[in-house]
């Protein structure tokens, strides 16, 4: 995963996250903290995911089949909203349906 750990208001940034499968998952789903979307706004998503969900506030990313050896590379653009400012956590799970297969722990500061 890359994403800058520290921005300033209004800033736009690209997020990056990539997924190779060592065995094949059947849901792979990537699963953002609220952190993600305090604050932000969401310009877009390439590839767009199969279904877009919120479980107890986090924001559930669906793809398709992921077979093993290959890849899934996610890009997410945001924009910091100008009255944004502070320190929150973003963390990252990977799961396979109701699986948590990985999980990246992160945290984000904006300065003003």
């Amino acid at each position: 995963m890359t994403a800058p750990a520290r921005l300033r208001s209004g800033l736009v940034f690209q997020v990056r996250v990539t997924v190779t499968a060592h065995e094949d998952l059947g849901k792979p789903q990537l699963v953002f903290d609220p952190g993600w979307w305090e604050s932000m706004s969401e310009n877009s998503m390439a590839p767009n995911p199969s279904s877009e969900t919120n479980e107890d506030g986090r924001v559930v990313l669906a793809y398709n089949k992921l077979a093993a050896g290959h890849r899934l590379i996610a890009w997410l653009y945001f924009q910091v909203n100008p009255t944004n400012v502070g320190k929150r956590r973003e963390d990252v799970e990977l799961d396979n349906g109701a699986t948590v297969i990985t999980r990246v722990h992160r945290s984000l500061t904006i300065f003003p």
